[in-house]
């Protein structure tokens, strides 16, 4: 049977589900997100009614404490240009790239948890990764693992709707150019087989040529995009 890519909104959902924001809800036309210092995926509101007034979800996001940012989804042309005629700026351009689990799948001896280990905490402190996005993916309730290899690499993986989204690929800096970053996401591609997911995604940064091209080579393909304005 061949793979079907996930449409678009299953991706989004996936992305909410895998990387879960501290609370989220609907109010006005907008999905406000109180992110607790976890990023933008957790603190970015989005449209979901095509008329919805801007000014409601910025003092959401005022009374939230939270810098004034939106998430431009696929479906929602007119925000882009009224954000950009109240000069919030583009942020982040994001390729999300997935492929079907079974082709990248691999084992190589991996220490796996549920919620982040002491050594992987380190891996990703290493790389920039703070305790408030830690505590995003110990508040994650879909199926999950923190995967680790050798000490020197590590990711985290969610299961939504049979998509396995990768969150947080690290390498320590000395260990990079060796191979790791495809064997952390093999080993991922390899759990979320045997925990019945289709597809693998990772959301990359469309600037991070060096990250699409390796993704690209494993076989992962384009199959949405999203990116941020903020207004500075």
């Amino acid at each position: 049977m061949s793979w079907t890519k996930p449409d678009i909104e299953t991706l989004y959902d996936a992305i909410d589900a895998t990387w879960a924001p501290f609370e989220m809800r609907e109010e006005n036309g907008w999905i406000i997100r109180e992110g607790r210092g976890g990023g933008k995926r957790v603190s970015a509101a989005t449209q979901t009614e095509a008329n919805a007034s801007i000014e409601n979800a910025e003092r959401a996001m005022d009374a939230l404490e939270q810098q004034r940012m939106f998430m431009i989804r696929a479906g929602f042309p007119t925000l882009e240009i009224q954000l950009a005629r109240r000069q919030y700026s583009i942020l982040d351009a994001t390729l999300i790239m997935a492929c079907e689990t079974t082709k990248i799948a691999a084992k190589h001896p991996v220490d796996i948890s549920q919620d982040p280990s002491k050594t992987q905490a380190e891996i990703w402190a290493a790389g920039g990764v703070n305790s408030e996005r830690l505590d995003v993916m110990r508040r994650v309730s879909v199926p999950k693992a923190c995967l680790s290899i050798q000490n020197k690499a590590a990711a985290f993986a969610a299961i939504h709707d049979g998509v396995c989204m990768v969150h947080c690929v690290e390498v320590i800096e000395s260990m990079r150019r060796q191979g790791l970053g495809k064997q952390i996401m093999q080993a991922v591609a390899e759990w979320a087989a045997q925990n019945k997911a289709h597809t693998v995604c990772i959301l990359v940064v469309a600037a991070n040529h060096g990250a699409k091209t390796m993704y690209e080579k494993m076989g992962l393909v384009e199959v949405g995009k999203y990116h941020y304005r903020i207004k500075r």
